[in-house]
């Protein structure tokens, strides 16, 4: 496996971009991961992705809002972690089957407008990967607003977490300031990707879609890399 297409996408709890996203891309792209946020799950498990496997907090009465959509052809190269996942933080390891990049830690997040910091879950996976210098890729919708990703202002909620991620050596991905959730009364960018710089020459063909995606967010997809060594000591397996 020389590349993945890995999709991005908050579904604000419809089952109909699920449904695209599995019809539309996984259909033609089976070497993806999908990192979704706001999946359909009512008191239960996430649904609108059989007959794909999908990797979220389970537990009934508290419906997660952040799921890794992870295709058959990957399954024996993906590992939960489950120690890393809550309602708003959904990772896995992706285990490249190569010498050069190993292991690749991915990550689906959801920063809820009502919870005023940067959920702790998130910050310590973060922390996690900076000090054990394992790739990670984050993708997730943060409601929150800067320049670095393109948004058409800064808040405080930007700021917080364009320094949390600068501050342990992550670069951001989007590349264009087109908007990213768009309803009638207002168009942004809250949706982001970032890496850690370890990654960042992996990542090419960022994009935003004009796929349909019958949500409020628009769809993301771009292309990882893996025989392109980030730097030269090998990645130790994280061990789970």
């Amino acid at each position: 496996m020389d590349s993945l297409r890995i999709f991005q996408l908050n579904c604000n709890t419809s089952i109909f971009p699920a449904t695209n996203l599995t019809l539309h891309h996984f259909a033609h792209h089976p070497q993806s991961l999908g990192l979704i946020q706001e999946p359909n799950a009512f008191q239960g498990p996430v649904t609108g992705f059989a007959p794909l496997r999908v990797h979220a907090l389970e537990n009934p009465t508290d419906r997660p809002r952040a799921c890794v959509v992870i295709p058959p052809a990957l399954v024996n190269h993906v590992v939960p972690l489950n120690q890393f996942t809550t309602k708003d933080v959904a990772a896995v390891s992706f285990h490249t089957g190569n010498s050069i990049t190993p292991q690749i830690i991915v990550c689906s997040f959801y920063w809820g407008h009502n919870v005023p910091s940067l959920p702790q879950p998130l910050k310590s996976l973060i922390l996690f990967c900076h000090s054990k210098r394992i790739p990670l890729i984050l993708g997730g919708d943060a409601n929150a607003h800067h320049s670095d990703w393109g948004s058409s202002d800064t808040n405080s909620r930007g700021v917080e977490l364009s320094n949390y991620l600068s501050s342990h050596d992550f670069d951001i991905l989007n590349t264009s300031n087109r908007a990213t959730f768009i309803t009638r009364a207002r168009s942004e960018v809250l949706d982001i990707t970032s890496c850690t710089q370890l990654l960042t020459t992996h990542i090419s063909e960022w994009r935003v879609h004009d796929d349909d995606s019958h949500s409020d967010h628009e769809l993301i997809s771009f292309k990882l890399s893996l025989f392109k060594p980030p730097y030269s000591a090998l990645i130790p397996l994280l061990r789970t």
